[in-house]
């Protein structure tokens, strides 16, 4: 009957990583789905994304993509110490019809 604590003790020890990789992942989930919400208030996020489904992304692959873009952006802005530009960051396409490969 002593042993019962002792199992309780070691499942707390599994079970508190697993609930803290569980809290990041909602937390990664709600920070992606906010941005990306905010993110469709421009036109040049949001075309980037409607290209992206027009190709036949899904819709989470489409939004990660938009994403991962956006951070790059920002990483770019930090590491030349330069301002956002939306018309930089998402360019229209020169030529529409080659746009959906790259």
């Amino acid at each position: 009957m002593r042993q019962l604590p002792q199992v309780e003790q070691a499942m707390g020890r599994q079970a508190i990583p697993l609930l803290r990789q569980l809290d990041a992942a909602c937390t990664s989930v709600d920070d992606l789905t906010e941005a990306t919400v905010e993110s469709f208030e421009t036109p040049g996020a949001r075309s980037h994304y409607d290209r992206r489904r027009s190709i036949g992304a899904r819709h989470t692959a489409a939004q990660r993509n938009l994403f991962s873009r956006m951070l790059g952006c920002l990483r770019h802005c930090f590491t030349k110490r330069t301002r956002y530009d939306e018309a930089i960051a998402f360019p229209t396409p020169e030529f529409p019809q080659f746009a959906a490969t790259s």
